[in-house]
């Protein structure tokens, strides 16, 4: 059975709502001192088909210090108490509790897998909950339609599925072939290495039937992306290869000297190719990007921080060598 777009949306949009409680102090229930931002994903990497589409892992523990450390750089922004009002409205739409329905089905990781692409996507979840019956209990509160959300037990995880195929996949992987095996997703995840909330890793044939995607960003082997809170930021980082169109920062010193109360910040490195592919899109024939392409054409770092109702959003950028 294929999974809809809005089937996965119902089987996750607790869990990634719950994540985000964290930033109201309402969290807790997670394992506290384990830290596992390092390794996210690794394990769970096992089980998947070496042929996924996409894989992103996110850390579930709210008790870890990288979901503190986001609790604490959101204290002061003007968007949170509107998002957490958002958030406990869907919960509440779906008939779930945080404390009750979710922390004791999630663990300390949540994984999720995509097979195909398109309308022939399928998804798989994988976690290592406190209680399995609360996580049975959760996928049959968000299954819609024709996805039937159930789990089974799978080389130590707690597989969330809604088709026997896809859990004889998940199985032929664990016995063969799996996507930890495949040097690309190897290279990629290593890239995004460190501590993180979340990291993701896109397989470049993916993205090939993208044709918006490829106009941006040329045809690289792959995408990697990876989410951190970091200092006094939280930090967005992107990787592709080959850097067909960008390439990393050179003076990551920027990020070193951007205000300290800054709730975001990211640091770019642009590119007159980039540039050219952004301007030819829809959204990038709106802006201004050829009068701006002699200031963004190197290293930069943006940033927002809290001030008042609006926040302060900048870019610094570097001189020119």
């Amino acid at each position: 059975m294929t999974a809809t777009i809005l089937g996965v949306r119902a089987l996750l949009v607790a869990a990634l709502a719950a994540l985000a409680l964290i930033a109201a102090g309402c969290g807790g229930g997670g394992k506290a001192g384990v830290a596992r931002g390092a390794t996210l994903g690794a394990d769970a990497a096992q089980l998947v088909p070496p042929d996924a589409a996409a894989f992103v892992s996110v850390d579930s523990n709210l008790d870890s210090a990288q979901w503190q450390r986001v609790d604490d750089l959101t204290k002061s922004f003007p968007a949170r108490a509107k998002l957490l009002d958002d958030i406990r409205g869907e919960l509440q739409k779906r008939g779930l509790s945080w404390k009750d329905d979710i922390a004791p089905a999630l663990g300390a990781e949540l994984d999720l897998a995509v097979l195909g692409s398109g309308k022939n996507a399928e998804y798989v979840a994988f976690a290592k909950p406190d209680d399995v019956a609360k996580l049975r209990a959760l996928a049959a509160k968000v299954s819609e339609g024709t996805d039937h959300y159930t789990v089974e037990q799978i080389g130590g995880w707690s597989v969330v599925a809604d088709s026997q195929e896809l859990f004889d996949k998940v199985r032929t992987a664990q016995s063969g072939r799996s996507l930890a095996d495949v040097a690309a997703f190897n290279n990629a995840w290593s890239s995004v290495s460190g501590d993180a909330l979340a990291r993701a890793y896109v397989n470049g044939d993916a993205l090939a039937a993208k044709p918006k995607l490829v106009k941006l960003a040329g045809k690289p082997d792959w995408f990697a992306a990876r989410v951190a809170a970091d200092g006094d930021a939280l930090r967005l980082e992107i990787a592709s290869h080959p850097l067909a169109a960008t390439s990393a920062p050179k003076k990551q010193a920027l990020l070193g000297d951007l205000p300290s109360g800054s709730a975001l910040a990211v640091a770019f490195h642009g590119s007159t190719d980039l540039l050219a592919q952004a301007s030819s899109t829809k959204l990038g024939a709106k802006l201004p990007l050829k009068q701006l392409a002699p200031l963004l054409a190197g290293d930069g770092a943006l940033y927002v921080r809290p001030s008042g109702l609006i926040p302060d959003i900048a870019i610094e950028l570097a001189p020119s060598d």
